[in-house]
């Protein structure tokens, strides 16, 4: 290589580290609990702490301001924005009160079926089926897709082993259209004896509650479709009535517009992106871990996800995203 390369390359490495970028951070719970097989619950210490480290360390911004900021070219240096998945109750009864008392503002995505809804969502019941039950029946059949699967729960025992088997259904049933996998998990329950009603932890928020989450100046509501689908795995028709639907449908549960969304799990494709666009929405996250840049695609915002981590642990975690993104 030319020394003149080597130089240039030197050059706009060291443009990378200087230039503007954000860091999104995507949570979904501020809980204490028994269990957390896919670490979506950060505990109220914890995220205490990280926004502690936050304000003395980074520039809060919105969402919308973020995506403003971009557009113009404007991006600041040191940029955090928070980001909720979902519509747990927590986010109003955990996260509100240690957002204001730091004044960081958050964007709340709400799963619109799921407000005011006596169920869990159906990842959370699988893990009250297979992970938080006693002992289970010896076998478990499941048909999938045309498909028929079949477990002998003596070997899953275990937990170890049960965590294996979790992982398995769960994987089987997130791509299923939203009537077959609610089905799926009506049979799951029967089966295994486990309460239908939401434990009062799990639970989502009720109209109430987003109610006062939307008087909030700091909080801002973003789409997260009707019934958290795999997007790319559905009809065309699905994806637009999710997206479309459940915008329309949350506007009238707040009385204001929608700017932004998130794909659930974090998948897209092409044509879903397409879908977001033409629903009206100004932006969308998804999970890809890097930072966000002036020239970053809006329907593609990248986003850290942040597990229960301390604040020293959370600090390096930022230095190595705001490093290496």
């Amino acid at each position: 290589m030319l020394l003149s390369q080597k130089v240039g390359g030197a050059i706009w490495r060291a443009r990378d580290l200087v230039a503007p970028k954000a860091i999104v951070l995507l949570y979904h719970r501020i809980a204490d609990t028994e269990i957390d097989p896919h670490q979506l619950c950060v505990s109220p210490r914890h995220f205490a702490e990280q926004l502690t480290v936050l304000k003395q360390r980074y520039t809060p911004l919105s969402l919308p301001q973020c995506v403003d900021a971009m557009r113009q070219g404007r991006l600041p240096r040191h940029v955090v924005v928070i980001t909720f998945d979902d519509g747990y109750a927590d986010n109003l009864h955990a996260a509100k009160p240690l957002l204001e008392r730091h004044e960081f503002p958050a964007t709340l995505f709400i799963t619109t079926g799921q407000i005011n809804n006596p169920r869990e969502f159906w990842w959370d019941e699988l893990e009250k089926v297979l992970l938080l039950s006693g002992p289970l029946p010896q076998h478990l059949e499941l048909e999938v897709n045309g498909h028929t699967h079949h477990w002998d729960i003596d070997v899953a025992s275990l937990p170890a082993r049960r965590h294996e088997l979790y992982q398995t259904v769960h994987k089987l049933l997130r791509g299923l259209p939203s009537v077959q996998r609610t089905a799926t998990m009506d049979a799951l329950l029967k089966w295994s004896g486990a309460a239908l009603e939401a434990r009062p932890p799990y639970r989502t928020l009720t109209t109430e509650e987003l109610a006062v989450l939307v008087k909030t100046s700091l909080i801002d509501i973003g789409g997260h479709t009707v019934t958290h689908p795999l997007l790319p795995e559905q009809e065309l028709a699905v994806q637009r009535e999710e997206i479309s639907g459940g915008k329309i449908a949350l506007e009238q549960m707040i009385g204001r517009p929608v700017h932004d969304f998130s794909y659930p799990y974090g998948f897209y494709a092409n044509p879903t992106i397409e879908l977001v666009r033409q629903a009206g929405y100004s932006g969308a996250c998804t999970c890809i871990e890097r930072a966000t840049r002036c020239e970053s695609d809006p329907f593609q915002l990248p986003r850290f996800m942040v597990r229960d981590w301390d604040g020293d642990e959370f600090t390096k975690r930022l230095h190595a995203c705001v490093r290496n993104g």
